[in-house]
């Protein structure tokens, strides 16, 4: 059993650390422009929350069904169509933050959805990945969905340090 789990973790942190490596810089720069750009970023953080619900949600149901999206294409045309279904879903009470945080948490699902969780799910779904694919389809998709987003979230916090230590420094 502790070998299953095992094998499932060095998966998903191959996975990980692969979209790491196409992920260049630190993000404070991209960031800093999004914050600047952004009319309402109350609104912005419900959107980031609500997607990311969508996305595992989608996610998970691939695993469960074992019906993949064909290749890259196929994946960003599903992100799309959940993109403008979190635009309309987003005020439900449930997207709710923290009024007192909620640059910090734009932030945080700034990083998490739209740089990791998107490009990590963009590099997983593309044409060359199948056997990564049927190696997870060995897997019930609610362990794939939470181990998936823990890594997600330890990735995304180490990637928000490092951009903070860096901005330190240059400061």
């Amino acid at each position: 059993m502790e070998e299953r789990v095992e094998n499932l973790q060095r998966i998903i942190k191959n996975i990980l650390a692969s979209t790491d490596d196409q992920i260049q810089g630190d993000l404070k720069d991209s960031l800093r422009l999004r914050m600047s750009v952004s009319e309402n970023l109350h609104g912005e953080v419900r959107y980031l929350k609500c997607l990311r619900a969508l996305v595992e949600e989608k996610f998970q149901e691939f695993f469960k069904k074992k019906n993949f999206p064909k290749d890259y294409n196929y994946f960003v045309g599903i992100w799309s169509s959940l993109s403008e279904e979190a635009k309309s879903l987003c005020n439900d009470p449930k997207y709710d933050y923290d009024e007192e945080k909620y640059k910090y948490e734009f932030i945080y699902f700034e990083v998490y959805c739209n740089v990791y969780l998107r490009y990590s799910l963009g590099l997983l779904f593309n044409d060359n990945n199948k056997d990564i694919i049927d190696d997870l389809s060995q897997y019930n998709s609610l362990e794939i969905i939470q181990m998936y987003r823990y890594y997600l979230h330890q990735i995304t916090l180490k990637k928000l340090e490092k951009s903070l230590k860096s901005d330190k420094v240059n400061s």
